[in-house]
């Protein structure tokens, strides 16, 4: 497939994505393409049995009487995915349809053995297989994709997780390992980018906001998206919170630098602390943050991770942010709308995209 084709193939399906159910003339005029270019790819997608026409509605008055317009939709049913979000000290797999709504899902805690990449993987790719086993057989024949989601950096084209901070410290050829192990094709991408992306698709960013996309948990990790573009550095990062230098005298992070903002308001650290510690900590985040706002300004900043469900945390957060910069209130903070998927809805997102969007057969 060209690559002009799947950039449209993809702005098609994101297009009837975010409406429900369109017709073929409104997505023509929504994404720009010439209705014969979006008839084409449409029809096609309708023998993949990605897309299913459905009811019709009348023309506005006056755009000819009588006729009606056909409505498409996605089939969120015609591919099942493994979704795999692999975490500091565990693993949730998920068997879900094209929309997030899962099948299967469990979660795989582990500790020393993540140091051994190929034995964890192993253990993982064992789930996996039993959890596709214990689907219908009609289910089984859909599934095969899956995709990856990890913290650190990660390179999308060789399937590898570079560096894993916390997890596993050399390269790792996870998505080979994957498909060697199960037969199914996996992708991989950085956790948060993961779930910007899954904002992007299901959530707040449906809408074409630029989001900034905060996960606030055992680590402290960012993104920025702008008009449905995640944007990477050189590294294939960017938004880096966790990772700003904040104290050059203080403890020693993960990532190998000295006094990051994560090793003040990470789960590890705020655990035990007092309210005055917790408040100091929570305030040189929001200082942070009201830093970075003024270098990108995005729309809206949206939280997720189990420290921004602690409501005396975020209140803390929320309070810090507006004090330095008093545009974003609480209209402009949220907590993620994903909250119920927030675990699993990242791979997904991904598998979608590259999958079924781009149509990446690789």
């Amino acid at each position: 497939m060209g690559q002009v084709k799947k950039q449209n193939r993809s702005l098609i399906l994101q297009c009837i994505n975010n409406a429900g159910t369109i017709s073929r003339k409104d997505v023509a005029e929504q994404t720009g393409l010439t209705p014969a270019a979006v008839t084409l790819i449409c029809n096609e997608l309708i023998q993949e049995g990605l897309l299913v026409e459905g009811d019709t509605v009348k023309k506005a008055a006056g755009t000819g009487a009588g006729r009606r317009k056909v409505l498409i939709s996605i089939n969120y049913k015609s591919h099942y995915f493994v979704a795999l979000a692999i975490e500091l000290d565990k693993a949730i797999i998920a068997i879900t349809d094209m929309q997030g709504n899962p099948l299967k899902k469990e979660t795989l805690h582990f500790s020393d053995e993540k140091k051994d990449s190929e034995k964890l993987l192993s253990k993982i790719s064992d789930e996996i297989k039993k959890q596709i086993q214990d689907c219908p057989k009609e289910i089984i024949e859909k599934i095969h994709y899956g995709a990856v989601s990890i913290p650190g950096i990660v390179n999308n084209k060789k399937g590898t997780s570079v560096a894993a901070y916390g997890i596993w410290e050399k390269e790792v050829n996870v998505c080979s390992i994957l498909a060697e192990k199960t037969g199914l094709k996996f992708t991989i991408e950085n956790n948060v980018t993961a779930f910007t992306r899954a904002e992007q698709i299901f959530g707040t960013g449906k809408y074409k906001e630029n989001l900034l996309v905060i996960k606030w948990g055992p680590g402290l990790g960012a993104a920025n998206s702008v008009e449905n573009q995640i944007f990477t550095g050189f590294i294939g990062r960017s938004a880096e919170i966790g990772h700003f230098i904040v104290d050059p005298n203080g403890e020693k992070c993960v990532c190998g630098q000295t006094g990051c903002l994560e090793t003040l308001v990470s789960s590890k650290a705020l655990k035990n602390k007092n309210e005055d510690y917790e408040k100091k900590a929570i305030e040189m985040f929001g200082i942070t943050l009201a830093n970075l706002l003024k270098v990108i300004s995005p729309d809206r900043i949206i939280l997720y991770g189990e420290l921004a469900q602690n409501e005396r945390y975020l209140k803390f957060l929320k309070a810090s942010i507006q004090k330095y910069n008093k545009y974003y209130d609480d209209h402009r903070v949220r907590y993620t709308r994903l909250a119920s998927e927030e675990d699993y809805i990242g791979p997904v997102s991904v598998a979608l995209d590259e999958f079924i969007f781009l149509g990446n057969d690789v």
